[in-house]
């Protein structure tokens, strides 16, 4: 029952950030408190870490999109990455996950160490783009929920799989609705 109301949650955040609704934070800030007790208890540490980087983000992600909002009566703006700042961004990810998977392979008990680190790094680095709605977060999202999907299901924990697999889909129907609004507005 618990996976079910954390699935709900995520979807109303994911849905709800799509259309940049700011309501979309404190679902997100939910789901993640939830996910963080669901993670430890399949001993995926690293995926338990990251939803306590979620709650801290969704409160910046609410702070930010609200205090923007309020400034210049009107929403942060849509913006994309250079193509060196992505290669930086793509490099510092690689390493970290290679440090992460190593540590947690090595030092302790972790399931899929490498994997779970791959989804922890790109999925921090994805969540601090979206808070500053950069659109870039959304291709980051679907990499990361294509192996959450397979991870989540070989630990057996289907509707989190499928949520994951809906996250996919609605994290390329956000990149395109966030992509059409920045060329409108560019």
């Amino acid at each position: 029952m618990i996976e079910i109301i954390a699935v709900i949650s995520a979807l109303l955040f994911t849905i709800l950030a799509a259309y940049e609704n700011i309501l979309c934070w404190p679902f997100g800030i939910f789901s993640s408190f939830i996910y963080l007790a669901v993670c430890m208890n399949v001993k995926l540490y690293q995926d338990a870490f990251i939803h306590v980087f979620y709650v801290v983000m969704g409160i910046y992600g609410w702070w930010i999109w609200a205090k923007k909002k309020s400034r210049n009566n009107n929403a942060i703006s849509i913006s994309i990455l250079s193509t060196s700042k992505r290669l930086i961004w793509l490099l510092i990810g690689i390493l970290f996950t290679a440090l992460s998977g190593y540590f947690f392979y090595q030092f302790t008990d972790a399931s899929l160490p490498f994997l779970d680190a791959f989804t922890t790094v790109f999925a921090l680095l994805a969540t601090w783009l979206q808070a500053r709605k950069i659109i870039d977060n959304w291709i980051i999202f679907i990499a990361v929920d294509l192996v959450a999907v397979f991870i989540y299901y070989y630990k057996e924990l289907y509707l989190t799989s499928f949520l994951f697999a809906i996250y996919t889909l609605l994290a390329a129907f956000a990149f395109v609705v966030w992509n059409q609004k920045r060329k409108a507005f560019a």
